[in-house]
């Protein structure tokens, strides 16, 4: 099936960052295939960057509110934002080196999410490997429209991460986790 076809019907300037395509949408389809809701996240101000946060937060904890660990998400927010503080204080960044380690944190979602279930709950739920994986290709993405540009990919850094700490912080409200 072709990746186009899931894309919204927006042009390359309607899909600034941080700018609503529409009205009518909440979380577009991934333009990677179909595998996350997150990737092509936009809004329109803060009230409603804030209320989808809060939605996505509430998917990525799941049902019951235990797919996935606080200590587990915090483990994956702390390595973004040391990612992120680690290009804002270089004068030159190497945007694929933070791709790969991007990419390597999505494979240690996929590792998490495959693991035998334990006492310890060490694993995920497919459905936070789903969502968790979609904040990171976030990021990857931010990343690859931004890189021939060291500003913007600083900008975009910024803006990922703060994207996750939003998600990070509503999360608490929605797992029943007791760590």
């Amino acid at each position: 099936m072709d990746n186009k076809a899931n894309r919204s019907n927006t042009s390359d300037n309607q899909r600034t960052f941080g700018k609503q395509s529409s009205p009518g949408q909440n979380f577009q389809q991934s333009s990677a295939g179909g595998i996350n809701d997150f990737v092509e996240f936009s809004y329109k101000d803060s009230d409603e960057f804030l209320e989808k946060s809060k939605e996505f937060a509430e998917k990525l904890a799941g049902d019951e509110g235990k797919d996935l660990s606080k200590s587990q998400l915090r483990k994956f927010y702390d390595q973004v934002i040391s990612l992120r503080d680690e290009a804002l204080s270089s004068k030159k960044i190497e945007v694929e080196n933070i791709i790969f380690k991007l990419k390597l944190l999505q494979a240690r979602v996929i590792y998490l999410a495959n693991r035998k279930k334990d006492k310890k709950n060490t694993y995920i739920s497919s459905t936070a490997k789903r969502y968790l994986g979609g904040i990171l290709e976030r990021g990857i993405t931010l990343c690859k429209e931004s890189k021939e540009d060291i500003k913007k990919t600083k900008d975009a850094l910024k803006k990922f991460s703060n994207e996750f700490e939003a998600i990070y912080a509503f999360f608490y409200m929605f797992s029943k986790d007791k760590d």
